[in-house]
């Protein structure tokens, strides 16, 4: 359950509040941060699929429903770092 930093800070005291927000914000940085290494690896992969001269529709489809799945996921990441403050 998300609480407040005033929720927060009524139950710990402003200081243990503001520390656990800054604990919070920096896991969601992190998830962040492995989100954006899952899209470089769809971008790797989606090349990779498209590479020869010969792919076609299928190909290209399978591509870009790999780096939609990857950018949502950094979306979700971000909306996280904002709920986390």
């Amino acid at each position: 359950m998300m609480r407040s930093l005033r929720e927060l800070a009524d139950r710990y005291g402003p200081q243990k509040a503001e520390e656990l927000a800054l604990s919070a914000l920096g896991l969601e940085r992190a998830r962040f941060r492995e989100t954006l290494e899952e899209v470089r690896q769809a971008l790797y992969e989606a090349g990779r699929l498209t590479a020869g001269a010969k792919f076609g529709y299928e190909d290209a489809a399978r591509a870009v429903d790999l780096l939609e799945k990857a950018v949502h996921r950094v979306r979700c990441a971000a909306n996280g770092m904002r709920s986390a403050v």
